[in-house]
């Protein structure tokens, strides 16, 4: 397998990243930086990164190595979102459990349908903070 950051990569191989990511340049500059955005030049596309006491640098993007990424930064809404989908699934799954039961299943379907109430709320949790999460951009 070969990866895009690895020095030796003879073929390019695009990267995603985030704002907020720290990257490292190839060359004989080993500086950190972060990632402050991506530029449309006629040449390619380059990714402006903060290199601290030197400012905006805009770099091509095969001369960059990701060393750290940028965790999301957790919020009380997202909290009571993630809380409120938990307590969603809990009273789907005793729900489902207690309509199966009460239709005559036996307790392997009874199981299992409180099982897939609780996995249909939380896909539909996990893909709402796909969707509301940080972007990272193809370069």
């Amino acid at each position: 397998m070969i990866d895009a950051t690895h020095p030796n990569c003879t073929r390019r191989v695009p990267m995603w990243l985030a704002i907020g990511d720290i990257v490292q340049e190839r060359g004989g500059n080993n500086a950190l930086g972060a990632v402050v955005g991506v530029a449309a030049h006629g040449t390619g596309r380059f990714v402006l990164v903060d290199i601290p006491g030197t400012g905006l640098r805009p770099m091509p993007p095969d001369e960059l190595t990701v060393a750290a990424r940028r965790p999301a930064p957790a919020s009380t809404a997202r909290g009571l979102v993630a809380l409120s989908a938990l307590v969603m699934a809990v009273v789907g799954t005793y729900v489902s459990c207690l309509s199966a039961q009460q239709a005559g299943a036996g307790w392997l379907l009874t199981f299992l349908s409180g099982y897939g109430a609780f996995t249909a709320v939380v896909t539909a949790h996990r893909g709402l903070q796909r969707i509301t999460g940080p972007r990272r951009f193809r370069v």
